[in-house]
């Protein structure tokens, strides 16, 4: 699986969605991000740790990509390097990486074997080969992926939302700081359904946050509209039912 991406999406997409993985190491899964190449060109990068969901996405570059599709996964910690590995400069401007992943299986005697994927990134447009990084770590697979997918897809799609009175802890909100702060914009909120807040940041990053009680909101906001539209074509919905 090889394609090309704009660096600072990418950078912004693994900064605003690590902060949803879990931060128990021993939930392997859980402490993971989930990145998904899908046949639209959009890279979904997602993580949830029970009390909140990020996702964020990319654009593949259309002109140099197979259409080859795949998942596979990082923890935060290797997110956190690959986004101090290609720091931008000032003068940077449309830079690419190049990300191609490998996969290959480790044969564990009396135990499910190991589905690993070697990635490997190099920035493009510098001279002796540019910056690149290089890692290989097991594919955590998400077995409730499609369904946390269709989720959120369910509430971007709602008609309407209504908003009342909600309780939560601040640290909780605080996950989705990073994404306001690379994306640039404010955090824009619905309710969605079953004690869940839907959080759009832009028109790059979605998520859900678990709230305690409501409170009544009947102000319709014109950018909370535009922005929910423009999710629509990019998260992904199964019709048929997911139980």
């Amino acid at each position: 699986m090889k394609f090309l991406v704009d660096m600072y999406y990418f950078r912004a997409a693994l900064a605003s969605v690590k902060t949803h993985a879990s931060k128990d190491k021993k939930d392997t899964v859980g402490n993971s991000l989930t990145l998904s190449l899908r046949h639209n060109g959009d890279l979904l990068v997602f993580a949830e740790n029970g009390l909140t969901t990020g996702m964020a996405r990319v654009e593949v570059d259309q002109d140099e990509w197979d259409g080859e599709l795949g998942e596979f996964s990082m923890t935060p910690d290797i997110a956190s390097t690959v986004i101090a590995a290609f720091t931008p400069s000032k003068t940077d401007w449309e830079v690419q990486l190049e990300i191609t992943v490998t996969f290959t299986v480790e044969r564990q005697p009396e135990e499910k074997d190991i589905q690993l994927a070697t990635i490997n990134i190099r920035r493009l447009g510098q001279l002796f080969g540019g910056d690149s990084y290089r890692v290989t770590t097991p594919v955590q697979e998400r077995k409730d992926l499609q369904k946390s997918w269709h989720m959120l897809a369910t509430y971007v799609q709602a008609k309407s939302s209504k908003l009342p009175p909600i309780e939560f802890d601040s640290k909780t909100l605080g996950a989705f700081k990073a994404a306001e702060t690379v994306y640039g914009v404010g955090c824009l909120i619905a309710a969605a359904g079953g004690g869940q807040i839907l959080v759009m940041v832009g028109s790059r990053f979605i998520g859900l946050m678990h709230v305690s009680k409501l409170e009544l909101d009947n102000t319709a906001d014109k950018n909370f509209r535009t922005t929910k539209r423009a999710w629509i074509a990019h998260v992904p919905m199964h019709l048929a039912v997911v139980s």
